[in-house]
């Protein structure tokens, strides 16, 4: 009986012992996991810091982007620059005053060296008219190609009641004289000609004649 007994006493002894060493196995194999949840988070760290280190060269393509764009801004304002010299060009004009008639203009500067002035003076109804003829002499000959009259204002109200071409005014003063413009209407020299390409030219920058026109003062 008692060797029975010893017997049991031993067979639950070694299955104590074993189920010991099975908890301490399973608890080992639980425990496996930590050490692989920590080297995924030191994983994700060391990505994370790929990351951040690759984060400056996004930066630095941005700021390659930014210094890329002045100049495209350079040649965006290319234009206006061209658009100012060409406007300067249009506008090249030389100033013809008459200090006796009281008025200055610009002319267009291509027909500067080859421009001769004369006065004159007509009657109006008893108010004297004073004429400036702009002759221009060319190469295949002479031609008139402005006229400039100052006058009364009153005779200026007279001419505008009459018929024919009605000239342009140019201005009128606080004293009562008006200074008016006769347009060249027609290129009077041969198409194709030097002489007749100075004429077209002066025709399309007349404009400056009109608006630089001022009186004197007195």
């Amino acid at each position: 009986m008692k060797k029975t007994m010893k017997k049991i006493l031993v067979a639950l002894l070694v299955c104590s012992i074993l189920m010991m060493s099975g908890c301490t196995s399973r608890t080992e194999s639980e425990s496996d996991p930590r050490p692989a949840t920590e080297e995924s988070s030191d994983t994700q760290a060391e990505n994370e810091e790929v990351i951040e280190e690759e984060e400056p060269q996004s930066s630095e393509n941005e700021t390659n982007d930014e210094d890329q764009q002045p100049s495209g801004s350079e040649t965006s304002e290319n234009p206006d620059e061209n658009s100012a010299s060409t406007q300067s060009a249009d506008a090249d004009s030389f100033l013809y005053e008459n200090s006796e008639l009281g008025f200055s203009v610009q002319l267009p500067s291509c027909i500067e060296k080859n421009a001769e002035f004369t006065t004159d003076t007509r009657d109006d109804n008893g108010e004297t008219v004073n004429i400036v003829s702009v002759t221009y002499q060319g190469e295949s000959g002479q031609a008139n190609i402005l006229t400039l009259e100052e006058m009364s204002s009153q005779s200026w109200e007279n001419m505008q009641k009459q018929n024919g071409p009605i000239p342009v005014e140019l201005g009128s003063s606080e004293n009562g004289r008006v200074v008016v413009m006769y347009p060249l209407q027609s290129n009077p020299f041969e198409p194709g000609t030097s002489d007749a390409d100075v004429i077209d030219q002066f025709t399309k920058e007349k404009a400056v004649i009109s608006e630089s026109f001022t009186f004197l003062e007195r």
